[in-house]
């Protein structure tokens, strides 16, 4: 789980406490897609919903994958939930 304001700073992160507090907007996957710049624009434009797909590391295998990601907007922040797609 993943929580950020709506300019890309990271509030909390489930995965890796040491990314909180850390301006991430410009953070992109390794194809050059700009990952929270989309979720931000998610949240903005629609509120709700799931994130198109882009490319990330799976902690567990340790490779990349395929990934989206549900966010849902709360107040000037909002939450967000990733699969991993197969």
């Amino acid at each position: 789980m993943i929580v950020y304001d709506l300019t890309g700073k990271n509030l909390a992160h489930g995965a890796n406490a040491k990314l909180v507090g850390k301006d991430l907007i410009a953070m992109k996957d390794p194809d050059g897609k700009p990952l929270n710049q989309i979720l931000v624009d998610l949240a903005k434009t629609k509120g709700k919903g799931w994130s198109e797909e882009f490319n990330f590391r799976n902690p567990t295998t340790d490779s990349l994958q395929r990934r989206i990601v549900h966010v849902e907007k709360v107040g000037d922040t909002f939450v967000g939930c990733g699969v991993f797609l197969d």
